[in-house]
């Protein structure tokens, strides 16, 4: 190879640079608070080919309200603090797309669905 060819590395914008040392943070947050419900670290086992990506989910326990649900996520981070931090601004970030009120619509209409087939 020849020691003056410049190499450039590219990287999706839907992904964040991630340090090798890195861990997989779960945090479970509820829709308006900063305090998680849940938060623990985890091994996590992957193809190198494989891009770590931050994933979350929406799901609803129960009560007629769309606040009686939590926002479950992952994401990786060197602390547990920053994986919060990065959690919360997640969650803010889909709230604001409306991913919270999607989720919602299709939880309602799913239990009235199985309201129906049970009655």
């Amino acid at each position: 190879m020849n020691a003056d060819k410049t190499i450039h590395f590219l990287k999706p914008e839907s992904c964040d640079v991630m340090d090798e040392q890195q861990s997989p943070y779960y945090i479970t947050l509820e829709q308006t608070s900063t305090t998680p419900k849940d938060i623990f670290m985890c091994e996590y086992q992957y193809d190198e080919e494989v891009i770590r990506n931050d994933e979350h989910n929406i799901c609803f326990y129960g009560g007629a309200e769309s606040y009686h649900g939590l926002f479950v996520s992952k994401v990786f981070a060197d602390t547990e603090a920053q994986a919060l931090k990065r959690a919360i601004k997640i969650r803010n970030e889909a709230i604001a797309k409306g991913e919270w009120n999607l989720a919602w619509e299709r939880h309602k209409l799913q239990q009235s669905r199985f309201n129906k087939k049970n009655r």
